[in-house]
């Protein structure tokens, strides 16, 4: 097709509602005539299926990219979540993974470390877990309680505790079935995992709990993490949003929005990578860390006894997979560059 003309006629009832007649001109002029009604069109009978399809997907991406310009705030300043690099998880040999050997016996050295990665790359519930913690950034980049976003501490508090949930049913599930479909059961109780691993991590790299808490330790081993998973962890971080002064950065694209208009932006807060957060050091801490190298190694600790809590729980998870894990750590594929938007 070398040129495509779009006009629009007229608008009049078709026998299934009211529908927009479209007339299009593809080439040797061919035109949408003698109407018949689809649920959102009526078209001609003589075009053929394969000419409707493309022309409908087009019309809707126009309408969609409308749509998104029309409600976008004019003074945001930072671009939107970008997909396309959410899309690519790396092969475990060539990604940059944190490991853990769950209550092992054995030191868990440098070289036990290769050893496990290596026995590790054709895990595929190990695959399915760190696929969840990509997924989150693609299909819910926009849900503040899937990252701890906007002070939605209650949100992502509650999302975690349906995580877990989910993976308590697929383990009830798997061991009632058995068989064929045991695998699959199981593999989506790691990835729910995976996708509570995800918020539990971004709660250390979008709130300012790590600000909190440093200035207050000796040594990065001296801080403690918070168990959001638990109990424990939700009174202790409901009483530092009461009374402690802990938020959550402001995310333009997310909701639902619960933080004030004083509080930092996502791009002023976020501590994911040391571009963001990299600048700021802690001086009273002996090893002098910036706040993306607290956070992180909160983050990390946070992760291992997640899982922790999860093999004890559901042991057959840890008879499925094994007791050795591996997972990226802060990973925020939405933005990669520090601005108002983030």
């Amino acid at each position: 097709m070398r040129y495509l003309r779009r006009s629009l006629t007229s608008v009049r009832p078709c026998p299934f509602g009211a529908s927009l007649i479209v007339r299009v001109v593809l080439g040797r002029h061919l035109q949408l005539q003698h109407s018949t009604c689809s649920s959102s069109f009526c078209f001609g009978e003589e075009v053929k299926h394969k000419f409707i399809v493309p022309i409908r997907l087009f019309i809707s991406a126009v309408l969609i990219a409308f749509a998104f310009g029309a409600t976008a705030e004019p003074n945001r300043q930072g671009a939107p979540p970008s997909k396309g690099a959410a899309t690519k998880i790396p092969v475990l040999a060539m990604a940059e993974v944190e490991t853990a050997c769950i209550d092992c016996d054995e030191r868990f050295g440098i070289k036990t470390h290769a050893e496990i990665l290596e026995g590790l790359v054709e895990n595929k519930y190990v695959k399915t877990l760190r696929k969840a913690l990509y997924f989150q950034d693609l299909v819910h980049q926009t849900a503040s309680h899937a990252h701890f976003d906007n002070c939605d501490f209650e949100g992502s508090l509650k999302y975690i505790d349906s995580r877990v949930a989910l993976a308590e049913s697929q383990v009830n599930l798997s061991m009632r079935t058995g068989g064929a479909t045991t695998e699959r059961e199981i593999a989506e109780a790691f990835f729910a995992l995976g996708q509570a691993l995800h918020a539990i991590q971004d709660f250390y790299a979008h709130s300012n709990y790590v600000e909190l808490v440093a200035r207050k330790a000796n040594r990065l081993t001296d801080l403690q993490i918070l168990p959001v998973w638990k109990e424990q962890g939700k009174v202790e971080l409901r009483g530092l949003v009461s009374n402690g002064g802990l938020v959550s950065g402001r995310v333009w694209w997310g909701s639902p929005k619960h933080c004030p208009a004083s509080v930092p932006t996502h791009g002023d807060l976020a501590k994911d990578s040391a571009v963001n957060a990299g600048a700021f050091v802690f001086e009273t801490i002996k090893e002098k860390p910036d706040a993306h190298t607290v956070a992180r190694f909160l983050a990390k600790r946070a992760s291992v006894e997640f899982m922790r809590f999860a093999f004890e729980r559901f042991p057959a998870l840890r008879e499925a997979s094994g007791p050795a894990i591996a997972f990226e750590v802060m990973l925020d594929q939405r933005t990669k560059h520090k601005s108002e938007g983030r």
